[in-house]
């Protein structure tokens, strides 16, 4: 008899962990396709519920504005250099991750020749006007390097020293190299003037 009881009991364990077995893939299925409905509905969990807004493919924004062309002044080294000075806004347009706003990334080409932004605008610049509070508002309210979140935006003033005065007021094109993220990847960048 006390064979029967232990043969009973051992089927009665087996078919418990096969019952424990069912329900778990059940389960785990029941949460994947949960998960699959969630992600194809566009909602992100971590938002709270509201659904996202995809972006097909994203990409760094730079919209520019040409503020003028200014001459150096009598400051040693600025004098016989015009620089080309930009109002820009740079906004990310879809990356989840960071846009690194730097600066000292962009550059113009002019009549051929590329030349880079300057690191700091300087003071003493003008053009023709002697426009003294508009320097100011340039040397303060430049590009700042920043990290830009999804759909955040960052406006400022760039520099651009071209050596040749005999070069202002020509076209030129701006350039910029934006990067996103912690591991700094070229980000897709789409440039328009205002």
């Amino acid at each position: 008899m006390r064979k029967i009881d232990e043969s009973a009991q051992k089927t009665e364990n087996q078919n418990k962990y096969a019952g424990k077995i069912v329900a778990f893939i059940s389960i785990a299925f029941i949460a994947a396709i949960a998960i699959a409905i969630i992600h194809s509905a566009g909602i992100n969990p971590n938002n709270n519920g509201r659904p996202t807004e995809p972006v097909a493919s994203p990409y760094a924004e730079i919209d520019y504005k040409t503020t003028g062309w200014f001459y150096g002044s009598y400051i040693a080294g600025l004098q016989n250099n015009t620089y080309l000075l930009l109002n820009v806004t740079v906004i990310n347009r879809g990356y989840s991750s960071q846009v690194n706003c730097e600066p000292w990334n962009f550059a113009v080409t002019v009549n051929g020749v590329s030349y880079d932004s300057q690191w700091l605008i300087p003071y003493g610049l003008y053009n023709g006007t002697q426009d003294t509070f508009g320097q100011v508002n340039f040397v303060f309210n430049a590009l700042q390097n920043v990290k830009l979140a999804n759909n955040a935006e960052t406006s400022g003033f760039l520099a651009f020293r071209i050596p040749n005065p005999s070069l202002s007021n020509r076209s030129f094109t701006l350039a910029a190299s934006l990067t996103f993220g912690i591991n700094y990847l070229a980000a897709d960048i789409r440039i328009f003037k205002k």
